[in-house]
């Protein structure tokens, strides 16, 4: 890897910033979310939609859902089984 590789790696991981040069070849959140509207309310350039998708790409989104589905079920045991269960039952 030469130094130009490590510098667009490091910019696109978030580590280091983008030179005005380096921005020309980057691509607009905006193309990459496919679709014109959403629930025909947020556009393709709305400041809500690409914050939301900006969430939902993010390396640990899947496991943040994935730690709330595990604590509900958690919880859901708990109310079920252990909270509130007559004596004769």
């Amino acid at each position: 890897m030469d130094e130009e590789e490590i510098r667009k790696l490091l910019v696109n991981n978030g580590i280091l910033k983008p030179k005005p040069e380096d921005k020309k070849d980057e691509k607009k959140l905006s193309e990459e979310i496919h679709a014109d509207n959403s629930i025909y309310l947020f556009h393709r350039d709305s400041c809500f939609r690409k914050n939301i998708y900006f969430i939902q790409k993010h390396p640990s989104f899947e496991n943040f859902v994935m730690l709330l589905i595990a604590l509900s079920s958690v919880k859901l045991a708990m109310e079920s089984y252990l909270i509130g269960e007559p004596e004769d039952s």
